[in-house]
C-alpha cells in the first residue's frame, strides 16, 4: 500500500524536498505527488502554485540545456530529454531559441565534432552517412562540411578499402560495391578503388 501523508503541509514539504533535490518539471513532480500519495488533484494544485516561488521551470530548463551542451548533446537529444522529463515543449523551444539558437551558428562544438568525425572514419563510415547523422540545422553544414574536408583530404579510398576487407571473403567483389553504394560512398570513389570494369562489364 502506498504511504499517504495526511498534512497538506507536509505534504508541501515533502514537495520542497523532491524539488530542490532533483528540479524536475512541474509536471513531473506533480505526477510524483498523486502517484506516491494518492492525494485529490485539486489539493496538489494548490500546493504547486503555493510552491510557485521557488519553482523556477524556466531557469531550470535553461540549466538543463547548458548541461547537456556541455556534454556535447545534440538539439534532437536535448529536445526529447526535456520533453521525456515533461517540461512545456512551447516553453523549451521559446528558451532555445532565445538564449541558445543563433542565425549562422552552430550548437555543436568544432573539437567534439572532429573526434567524431574521426571516429566514424575508423570505423568504415561513409561521408553522405556522417552528414546524415551530424546535420540538424542549416547551421552545422558549414562546421560539418569544413571538417569533413579536413578530415577526408584524400577522399574515401582509404575507407572503402578498409571495408571490402572486412567484406571480400563473404561476397564477389559486385555485392560488395553494390554494399558500399547503399553505405552512401561515393560512386566515383568506389571506381577509384574497384576500377572501371567492375562498372561496365
Amino acid at each position: 500500500m502506498k504511504k499517504q501523508i495526511q498534512d497538506k503541509e507536509a505534504l508541501k514539504n515533502y514537495a520542497i524536498e523532491y524539488y530542490l533535490k532533483y528540479f524536475p518539471s512541474t509536471k513531473k513532480l506533480e505526477e510524483k505527488l498523486i502517484e506516491k500519495f494518492l492525494w485529490d488533484k485539486e489539493i496538489i494544485a494548490e500546493i504547486l502554485e503555493n510552491l510557485k516561488s521557488i519553482i523556477d521551470e524556466k531557469t531550470n530548463i535553461e540549466n538543463r540545456i547548458k548541461y547537456m551542451l556541455d556534454r556535447h548533446k545534440n538539439l534532437n537529444y536535448i529536445k526529447q530529454n526535456l520533453s521525456q522529463k515533461k517540461f512545456d515543449k512551447a516553453l523549451v523551444d521559446e528558451i532555445l531559441k532565445s538564449y541558445f539558437l543563433r542565425e549562422g551558428e552552430s550548437l555543436l562544438d568544432e573539437n567534439y565534432l572532429r573526434k567524431k568525425i574521426i571516429l566514424f572514419k575508423e570505423k568504415g563510415k561513409s561521408k553522405n552517412y556522417i552528414k546524415m547523422k551530424l546535420i540538424e540545422r542549416e547551421e552545422d553544414k558549414n562546421l560539418i562540411y569544413s571538417l569533413l574536408e579536413e578530415i577526408f583530404s584524400e577522399g574515401e579510398a582509404e575507407v572503402i578499402k578498409g571495408e571490402y576487407e572486412k567484406l571480400k571473403g563473404k561476397f564477389e567483389r559486385k555485392k560488395i560495391i553494390e554494399k558500399l553504394l547503399r553505405k552512401g560512398f561515393f560512386y566515383e570513389e568506389i571506381k577509384k578503388v574497384f576500377g572501371e570494369n567492375d562498372f561496365t562489364s
